[in-house]
């Protein structure tokens, strides 16, 4: 009886520290309503009838913030077994900010209210795009919301599409996202191991990465064409996961694609050299 009861008390002191409420009551039956009716929502519309794109997200972002406005914490010193004020108060703002855009989606879409929108399309919309940022940051951490302030920033800058500039950033990015995985998987990385293990591990990693840069951003010595990115990507995936079978695999893989890039590239210099015009990564 009193291991039960020093076990039940850790694990309670553990669920006190996780990054997910342990919600109770009312508020965890809300909470398996709007999972389900969310759930139900979805099957509704992809079997029998869909709504239109923006009737069809707005409602998805208002049953996903609200969601995760009641089971994630703002930080690790908010209560795990209640929801406080503050987060109500999001989630209030969360249903009408995405009810707005439901109920109101053909006016917002005419052209004269792009060109010159109310102040009350300006203010939700605002609310709604750092509701977003919040619960991405609550769900996936700092990095991807830096990312996509970083991204409308540039893009107000530089004048350019922001959805352009944030895949953009996406892709440059990508690598950054991937390695807290690759320490998880790779303990050597963490000096974990005898130096042989450490060195390879580093090596195999760093060659992973390179080959995922290069596939995400298509071009090496010149323009990658579609199957070798796709088959770097592969090389990339086998070396970032730990193994010596894994490792062998995506080197080959890499070897392989490394030398047709590289026959290709010298045949294109050739064909330059001989006074003739070449399309990089052309045929």
């Amino acid at each position: 009886m009193d291991l039960e009861k020093k076990t039940k008390a850790v694990l309670e002191r553990e669920d006190e520290k996780g990054d997910k409420r342990k919600l109770e009551g009312s508020v965890a039956l809300l909470f398996t309503i709007l999972a389900i009716s969310m759930s139900l929502f979805h099957l509704y519309t992809a079997g029998y009838m869909a709504f239109t794109a923006m009737v069809q997200r707005s409602i998805h972002l208002c049953f996903a913030l609200t969601l995760i406005f009641l089971l994630y914490p703002a930080s690790s010193r908010s209560p795990r077994r209640k929801v406080p004020l503050l987060d109500w108060a999001l989630i209030l703002f969360s249903v009408i900010s995405c009810l707005y855009i439901t109920f109101n989606w053909e006016a917002l879409s005419e052209a004269v209210r792009i060109a010159e929108p109310l102040a009350v399309d300006i203010f939700l919309g605002i609310i709604a795009t750092l509701l977003v940022l919040e619960a991405t940051r609550r769900t996936a951490g700092m990095a991807l919301p830096l990312v996509a302030v970083a991204a409308y920033a540039g893009a107000a800058i530089a004048g350019s599409d922001p959805m352009r500039t944030g895949y953009t950033a996406w892709r440059l990015g990508l690598a950054a996202f991937i390695v807290p995985f690759m320490f998880i998987y790779g303990p050597p990385l963490l000096l974990v191991g005898t130096f042989l293990e450490i060195f390879l591990a580093a090596i195999t990693a760093l060659t992973g990465v390179a080959f995922l840069a290069a596939s995400i951003q298509g071009f090496i010595l010149v323009p990658l064409k579609f199957p070798e990115r796709a088959f770097l990507f592969a090389a990339a995936l086998l070396l970032i996961k730990p193994g010596w079978m894994t490792d062998l695999a995506g080197i080959m893989v890499g070897i392989a694609i490394g030398v047709m890039h590289l026959t290709r590239y010298r045949k294109e210099r050739a064909v330059v050299s001989n006074g003739e015009v070449a399309v990089p990564g052309g045929r």
